[in-house]
């Protein structure tokens, strides 16, 4: 199934493409979890002051990935959309380091996880145990590659440090 993925990635097909081991195939690698958490996350270089206020208080989401060999990932690369409202990423983790505001690019190893972090507003996020939210990539010429990833609500409870091999999707 994986093989399949990967040629249909190649082929430059968009939008969201499960596969039943639990990740799903982007154009920016491999999804192998998605999720949301209310519990306040640690995060270094975060200047508060250049986010924007959120009405009804933050709920986190982490998207974490594995990607190809030779490719590089920033923080201005992805955002979420959801309901009409766009998130930018805020931060990168890399395994299970801290999360690093300001990290414009990383260079990846391809036996690593990349977690991408961003910050909504509770007020349209949150409420049910699973969301649907579109990651999109947001490098130019990229508007249209997009994917619907299912987060799971962990509440108040932290992200998973541990992505098994098969994903948690």
């Amino acid at each position: 199934m994986k093989l399949i993925g990967k040629l249909l990635l190649a082929a430059g097909l968009t939008g969201a493409l499960s596969v039943e081991a639990g990740t799903i195939f982007f154009r920016g690698g491999e999804v192998y979890s998605a999720e949301l958490t209310s519990r306040k996350v640690n995060i270094s270089n975060f200047d508060e002051a250049m986010f924007p206020q959120l009405a009804d208080g933050r709920i986190y989401a982490a998207v974490t990935m594995k990607i190809p060999a030779g490719r590089r990932i920033g923080i201005t690369d992805y955002r979420l959309s959801h309901f009409g409202h766009e998130y930018p990423c805020v931060a990168i983790r890399v395994g299970n380091s801290s999360f690093r505001s300001g990290v414009w690019e990383e260079e990846v190893a391809p036996d690593k996880f990349y977690t991408l972090l961003f910050v909504l507003d509770k007020a349209f996020v949150g409420l049910d145990d699973q969301e649907k939210i579109t990651l999109q990539c947001a490098y130019k010429g990229s508007e249209k590659i997009a994917v619907e990833l299912t987060f799971a609500n962990r509440r108040d409870a932290g992200f998973h440090y541990f992505i098994p091999p098969e994903g948690r999707l």
